[in-house]
Order: structure tokens, then sequence, then C-alpha cells
């Protein structure tokens, strides 16, 4: 194709309308990797948002707080959540990190409670150690709790358990191979490098494979990572700059 393209310049046609990403999403993706060239197709593209449901205690804001609140903000179609230097990765692989899996885990418990049923929720990874890492936080640990769901005497609290449970339906854990050509709603990414050395290897540096990440959510995009580490790569630099410059970004804290 690439050889076609060069020996027939005139006859290609470069495609520059999408109909996946939101306007937000797409201002991202046009700064990082395609040169203000990328336009939505049409108004219903451009202002994509998250459904919420209707819940007892009302809004998103009444239930949660901080940076929870903030992240699940249907308004907020862009979100890099930076955790600073708290959420260490794994230092014998370099390619797992505990707390941003934990953080995914919550993440996506309070989107099963406040998010419609509709909008399909994706959670990628440049690494497979990551990945696996994820599967067991999010489909093992978080769904052992022996509940009787059967039970017409279930109080509240358990109640809003069930709706925590995080279903294999709901949520898939891809690979950037895995989501290449696929779409959801709701992406979450968890970007994983966090050290005191500032190294962040060879995957991160992959424009190609920070195009999928960025480009595969409809309504939401939810990047999680530690910017301190991370804008030590200039490609990762530019992306928070303009997060920093449209207000995306959101500070994790433990408390």
């Amino acid at each position: 194709m690439e050889r076609l393209a060069c020996g027939f310049p005139a006859c290609v046609s470069e495609l520059t309308l999408q109909y996946r990403m939101n306007q937000q999403i797409q201002t991202l993706a046009n700064h990082l990797i395609y040169d203000g060239k990328l336009q939505c197709g049409n108004d219903e593209v451009r202002n994509r948002k998250v459904t919420v449901k209707e819940v007892q205690g009302g809004l998103i804001k009444n239930n949660c707080s901080g940076w929870l609140s903030a992240v699940l903000d249907p308004e907020r179609r862009v979100v890099f959540l930076d955790t600073q230097d708290l959420c260490p990765e794994v230092l014998e692989t370099k390619q797992e990190n505990v707390f941003e899996a934990e953080i995914c885990q919550k993440i996506v418990q309070e989107m099963a409670v406040f998010f419609s049923d509709s909008e399909s929720i994706a959670i990628l990874s440049p690494y497979r150690r990551q990945l696996a890492l994820l599967k067991d936080v999010l489909f093992f640990r978080n769904n052992n709790s022996s509940i009787n769901t059967e039970s017409s005497e279930i109080s509240e609290s358990e109640n809003l358990i069930n709706k925590r449970r995080i279903s294999e339906k709901r949520v898939e854990i891809l690979t950037v191979d895995e989501a290449q050509g696929r779409d959801k709603s709701v992406i979450l990414v968890s970007l994983v490098r966090s050290n005191a050395d500032r190294k962040i290897g060879q995957l991160l540096q992959d424009k190609r494979r920070l195009n999928v990440l960025l480009t595969r959510a409809q309504k939401k995009l939810i990047l999680i990572g530690s910017g301190v580490t991370l804008e030590k790569e200039p490609l990762l630099q530019n992306l928070l700059n303009l997060c920093k410059q449209q207000n995306w970004v959101e500070k994790y804290t433990t408390i």
C-alpha cells in the first residue's frame, strides 16, 4: 500500500472525517498524532458524552468526592489522573502497577453504579503483565463476596456491593493489538511506569501504540499515570502539556 501511495500520490485521498471520538478526545489525537487533520463527522459525534443513571442520592458529586468525582464527571470527556509519586510500579518487573490496577477497579466499580448499562467500558495498557494483574484485581478479587442476591431482604449496602460487581461482559481488558480497530464508550488507560529514576522504557515511546491507546474511546478517555515520570519522554510531555492547558489533569490523592 505504501509503495502504491508513493508511486501514485495524486490518487491518494487522506481520510479526515472520523465518527468515533468526541471533540475533546479528537483534540488530543490531533495534537499528538494527526497534526490537526481529524474532524468530527457530525454534531452527534462532536458532543458525545456518557449517559448517567438515575440513582438514589442523586448526582455523582453527591455520592463521590475528590478525584473520583472529577474522573466520573460526564462533562469531563478527557481526564489525566496524575498519580505523581504516590503509586510506584513493581520494581522487579517494571511492567506492573498494583496501585493503578486498584484505581481502575475503584473507577469501574462506580461506573457500574452511575453510568448507563449501555455504556461499554475497556481498560488498556501497553504491558501484558499489567493486563493480567487488572484481570485478577477486577474479576477475581472483586467478585468473591458471598452475598445472597436471591434474598428479598438485601440491605442498601449489600445492594450497592452487588451493583459494584464487575462483569467481564461489561468491562473488557485489552492489549493494544486487541484494541486495534475497535471502540468503546469509555476507555481507561493504565500507563504503569512510575519510578524515582524517571525511566519509561520503550513501549511508551511507540507512537503507533500511543495512537491506539488514545483513539479507542467514543465518549470518555481516562489516562492514569505518573506525570513526573512520563514527562521525561518528549511525546508524553507533549500530551501532559496539552492536558494541563485544557484543565484535563486531576491530581490523585490517597485520602
